[in-house]
């Protein structure tokens, strides 16, 4: 197994080249010096934080799948899933957050639910949980086990979302995704 220091130092050293790609991006928000400086050490803690839980795995988990993009016809949603990743036990979905609240919100329960249900629609399997990992926090990943009721729920709230936003006018959603949502969501018409 590979130590901390390891771990954070190749972490580091790939974002220190994508942050430099990105210089040009980066400067055109207009942020100071100082803040953009702010967010750059934000961003170094937290990859130091998820070094450091890798770090501290027995067995950790190798990832099948990150920002996994599932569109359901059937549910006319659609979630990204951070990561995926599968052992003997079954499925299991990540969600990383970089609030500095470390708190299970009804929305982060909420979001969970959506991601195990189109998860579920998609591969016809229920992940055995969903794992929030606030990366500003030192500590482990907190697992949420979402059940069939909570399943069902998830199906209701789209519903309902659906019956309060749906429109027959396209002009009120224009896309924005290059054509990906008609290609992959919508399909032929």
């Amino acid at each position: 197994m590979t130590d901390a220091k390891t771990i954070r130092k190749e972490l580091i050293r790939i974002f220190q080249r994508l942050w430099q790609s990105e210089k040009a991006n980066l400067d055109s928000l207009g942020l100071s010096k100082e803040l953009l400086g702010d967010y750059y050490m934000d961003s170094t803690d937290m990859l130091g934080n998820y070094a450091n839980w890798f770090a501290r795995q027995t067995n950790p988990p190798a990832v099948d799948s990150s920002e996994l993009k599932i569109f359901s016809s059937k549910l006319r949603c659609m979630a990204i899933i951070d990561a995926v990743w599968t052992n003997d036990n079954g499925t299991f979905l990540t969600d990383y957050k970089t609030s500095k609240d470390f708190s299970i919100t009804e929305d982060i329960t909420r979001q969970a639910i959506l991601c195990s249900l189109l998860y579920r629609d998609r591969y016809e399997e229920t992940p055995v949980a969903v794992f929030i990992h606030f990366l500003k926090d030192p500590g482990d990943p907190v697992a949420l086990f979402i059940d069939d009721a909570q399943l069902e729920y998830g199906k209701i709230l789209i519903d309902f979302i659906h019956e309060k936003t749906g429109t027959k006018d396209e002009k009120d959603y224009p896309c924005t995704c290059g054509g990906q949502c008609k290609r992959d969501f919508i399909g032929p018409g």
